[in-house]
């Protein structure tokens, strides 16, 4: 007998000529023999994994052959150090199996720590020294109880022990205890798996790798790379079942997702059934595999079996991100489901990979499916937006209102013109917005022409257009509003203020449709509908010729005039509920609501800047409230008595700059220049011994210190200050561009988009001020009279540098709130620290 053992260990030698040890397939059939021998004779068995630390070294500092040379070095050392009765195999790399037959208890580990200390060293007469790791597995039959175990899963024992001393630090002997199986089965070293010395098998796994990443990448449904998977692997290693299950049911049992079976009859291979049997015992298996998370394996009687021939069950997990995402399922009968060590491990492996990729293709849907949700909601919001919008353009509670929105709504289908009168700032505009929305137009453009902010000599261009090169500055073609507009409505705001040669114009196109631009000869055909606006009395301007009453009858097909906000006094708490709620939500206040005094305070006041003055006051006790409850001081009526109307007011024109005074949120009514006085700036007492720069100065301080200890949110001075010189420099030159321009050290057409830019605020009632910025209506008054117009000065450069000096005194270091008070972005305000630096 010890004859033909020698005989067999030197014929397998052959196998391995690095080592001239037997291989991996040798000790699976050597093992599985030992195993039944110990569980006849009731004798120990201990298996060792033996793994030098660092072997990678030798093959990177040298060369493979020199790594060859080590390993056979290594092999020679452990033949000389076991006994004659001991077998020694090269499981694969520079792993090495050695079995100990007759061996258990502590005396396993103390024959483990001979070898590692009997292998320490340094290896082929070189300054490379190895330690090694060592994993140590006994199995001890019992009497008492079913000694059944597999070669896969003593081999799995053994090296999850050599993984523990592997991650202990190496250079230790650690032997295999029940806390082990936490940990997944595999290899520490992660080729040992996967190539087994066994050409053919070798070469199917890295077929069937190589189909499994081509599966994960081309597929991106769970679905799809599930039924691939499956259809692949059952046709590789030759399986009459495999499945997969995903997630849990309704009922929590494991969901089955793909699988693939023979048929009944043994026809071919059923692919993607899913009507796949489980026993309660095959059920158990994925339970257990769901619970300790790694591969499970039960045996179990076969059903048809002819001689009876038992079946093996085997569920490998799903892991993705650490959680448990589903198992691989796959059984057959014994004699023909051979599955060893080597392929557990690979198919580890490869539902590892699998796993990685059903989560991502899970991921990838249920992203898909949130951005569906996130754009059918914001569709939904956009809907109710707009239909919020569209109804609340126009708040009313009153019978006036409604009496107008009952006409609206008969002229609206119409092409009729119509024009709207009324006071400034009762919300004509609005008016004209729900005339368009009514109209079978209301899918094409509105186009919306402030004659009041547009200078003489470009409204006509502004309207028309004009050709390239039919005045001075005129470098390309502009097709103007009208053309803007066709096929919709054509809004003309103000409309008293147009010049009488432009009103000539426009009688022409009312009467026929037809424009000629400015500096051209070709006239063209234009399909708009006409709505008019103006706060003043047209049949009064006609009588005293400062308005054509050809066009003004052209006009007033149909007049509506818009109620001033105290002739509907129903309006005033609804309005200012609606402002307070919109602007809360802006200037994110919270849920604000009104005191009772402050709604007996609303209903008081008479309004005289109508709707926007209402709103401005909104905007205003919203910014400066510290509390959800606005109270009456919010709303700083105090300070608003000098606008108060008397009973026969008519419409006054006042000037932007002059209704800074007091601190009142103004009501804006721009007029052309022809209509403004020769000069509003008066001089200012005490102005002229003083110099109007440190003035600014000191009033700045003391804007920004009012600035810092109120309202938490820092106002905009910079800005403000800005626009106030833009204003200020218009009305002095009576709308003169360019020479308002020279004043402030501007370039024209900086001068002209600033301008536009603070009418289109005014005319919208978003130029707000604090109470207290009145103080700086004379000093600006002060300097833009001691301008001297053929000395170019950079006045705005100069007032915003005074400006950003006293920041900088102030708040150094907060750039954030430094920006604020300039009222510009933070990029912007570093840029402007640069320049001052320099």
């Amino acid at each position: 007998g010890y004859m033909a053992w020698q005989h067999y260990k030197y014929f397998y030698a052959l196998q391995d000529p690095v080592s001239q040890l037997p291989g991996r397939i040798e000790l699976q059939a050597y093992l599985k023999r030992m195993l039944d021998d110990a569980v006849e004779t009731k004798q120990p068995l201990t298996l060792i994994f033996i793994n030098p630390d660092e072997f990678a070294v030798i093959n990177q500092r040298y060369n493979r052959e020199k790594g060859d040379q080590a390993l056979a070095e290594i092999a020679e050392k452990l033949v000389n150090c076991l006994r004659s009765s001991d077998v020694l195999f090269r499981y694969g790399g520079a792993i090495f199996t050695a079995l100990l037959p007759h061996i258990g208890g502590n005396d396993a580990s103390k024959v483990a720590e001979k070898l590692r200390q009997s292998l320490t060293g340094h290896l082929l007469n070189s300054d490379i020294r190895l330690t090694f790791s060592i994993g140590v597995t006994v199995y001890q039959a019992d009497a008492k109880e079913n000694n059944t175990i597999d070669v896969s899963e003593i081999l799995a024992q053994a090296d999850q022990a050599l993984n523990r001393a592997k991650l202990s630090g190496g250079g230790c002997v650690v032997e295999w205890s029940q806390k082990d199986n936490a940990m997944l089965p595999g290899s520490f070293d992660r080729l040992s798996g996967i190539f087994t010395a066994d050409t053919e098998k070798d070469y199917r796994n890295m077929q069937l790798l190589w189909e499994t990443i081509t599966v994960i990448s081309s597929a991106t449904e769970t679905e799809a790379i599930a039924t691939e998977f499956v259809n692949r692997i059952a046709a590789t290693l030759k399986l009459s079942r495999v499945a997969l299950f995903v997630g849990e049911d309704e009922e929590n049992n494991p969901q089955l997702i793909a699988s693939s079976q023979d048929n009944d009859n043994n026809d071919g291979l059923k692919k993607n059934k899913l009507n796949f049997p489980l026993t309660a015992k095959q059920f158990k298996l994925l339970e257990a595999v769901k619970k300790t998370r790694r591969l499970e394996r039960i045996r179990f009687s076969g059903k048809a079996a002819a001689k009876n021939t038992a079946s093996f069950a085997y569920a490998v997990p799903l892991i993705a991100r650490e959680n448990y995402t589903g198992a691989l399922y796959i059984d057959g009968l014994e004699n023909t489901l051979k599955l060893d060590s080597s392929d557990l491990v690979f198919l580890n492996a490869l539902a590892t990979q699998v796993a990685l990729a059903l989560d991502r293709a899970g991921l990838a849907l249920q992203w898909k499916q949130e951005k569906e949700r996130e754009s059918q909601m914001l569709r939904e919001e956009v809907r109710d937006l707009r239909q919020f919008v569209k109804n609340a353009r126009l708040v009313y509670r009153s019978e006036q209102m409604e009496s107008i929105l009952e006409t609206l709504r008969t002229v609206a289908p119409t092409d009729i013109t119509i024009l709207i009168t009324g006071e400034s700032g009762t919300g004509k505009e609005v008016l004209a917005q729900t005339l368009h929305e009514y109209s079978d137009r209301k899918n094409k453009p509105l186009i919306t022409v402030d004659c009041g902010a547009i200078s003489q000599n470009l409204i006509e261009s502004e309207l028309f257009g004009h050709v390239k090169g039919a005045f001075t500055g005129a470098q390309n073609a502009s097709e103007g509003r009208i053309v803007q507009a066709d096929g919709g409505t054509l809004f003309l705001d103000e409309v008293g203020e147009l010049p009488l040669d432009v009103q000539a114009k426009l009688l022409r196109f009312v009467q026929e449709k037809q424009i000629t631009p400015v500096g051209g000869t070709k006239t063209r055909q234009v399909d708009v509908r006409i709505l008019a606006a103006t706060n003043r009395d047209l049949a009064e301007e006609v009588a005293e010729g400062r308005f054509r009453g050809d066009l003004y009858y052209r006009f007033k097909v149909v007049t509506i005039k818009s109620p001033a906000l105290r002739e509907r006094p129903d309006d005033i708490l609804p309005l200012a509920q609606h402002f307070l709620e919109n602007f809360s939500v802006q200037y994110q206040k919270g849920n604000l609501r009104f005191s009772a005094d402050a709604e007996r305070a609303l209903m008081e006041y008479p309004w005289p800047g109508n709707v926007r003055e209402l709103q401005n006051t909104m905007i205003r006790a919203v910014v400066l409230s510290n509390s959800e409850i606005v109270g009456r001081e919010n709303l700083q009526f105090s300070e608003q008595i000098e606008h108060r109307l008397p009973d026969d007011a008519t419409n006054q024109v006042t000037s932007p700059v002059k209704q800074l005074v007091g601190g009142v949120a103004p009501v804006y009514n721009t007029p052309t220049p022809a209509h403004l006085p020769e000069k509003t700036f008066t001089s200012v007492t005490n102005t002229e011994s003083e110099d109007p720069w440190q003035q600014l100065r000191d009033a700045l301080d003391q804007q920004l210190s009012e600035a810092l200890n109120g309202s938490n949110i820092p106002v905009p001075l910079g800005k403000w200050l800005n626009e106030d010189l833009v204003l200020a420099a218009g009305e002095l030159t009576n709308g003169n561009a360019r020479r308002a321009a020279i004043m402030l050290g501007l370039a024209e057409t900086t001068f002209r988009r600033q301008l536009e830019k603070v009418n289109a605020s005014v005319q919208a009632g978003l130029l707000v001020r604090t109470s207290s910025w009145s103080t700086l209506s004379p000093v600006l008054n002060a300097i833009i009279n001691a301008i001297n117009i053929e000395n170019q000065q950079d006045i705005i450069g100069q007032a915003r540098s005074i400006l950003l000096e006293q920041i900088l005194n102030i708040v150094p270091k907060d750039h954030k709130k430094g920006a604020a008070l300039m009222g510009v972005t933070g990029p912007t305000y570093k840029r402007l620290l640069e320049a001052l630096a320099t």
